[in-house]
């Protein structure tokens, strides 16, 4: 399997990490050329891992697309992108309903909305 993460914050970081120091083998990662500086060096680290030209590079080279940017920056980063209809997108965005992302990314590909929660200190024992 092909992943691609548009965005490469610390959420992208996180996922690109444990993808890629668990104990099977690490998928093809494709990382977005946001985040750069992480992004660079994660693919320095991980020989999975490759950073494309553009976001719509990562969409074409990937059978799984995580969208991980702030909610506020998805018109500048998704805007123009073309995802075929084959592709899986996971959105990692909160406050952003799946409904506006079909929209800003006109395509009718299936569409998984995993909202990455904080650890809670109050956890029941």
């Amino acid at each position: 399997m092909r992943i691609g993460i548009v965005g490469v914050g610390e959420i992208g970081r996180a996922i690109v990490t444990g993808l890629c120091e668990g104990d099977d083998k690490a998928p093809e990662l494709f990382l977005s050329p946001r985040g750069a500086s992480t992004a660079k060096e994660l693919s320095e680290r991980h020989e999975s891992v490759q950073v494309c030209a553009s976001n719509q590079d990562v969409v074409n080279r990937s059978d799984v697309v995580i969208i991980a940017v702030r909610p506020q920056d998805r018109h500048e980063a998704l805007t123009g992108l073309r995802v075929d209809d084959g592709k899986i997108v996971v959105s990692l965005m909160g406050g952003v309903a799946n409904d506006d992302l079909r929209r800003t990314l006109a395509t009718a590909a299936p569409l998984v909305r995993a909202i990455p929660c904080p650890p809670s200190t109050n956890a029941a024992r």
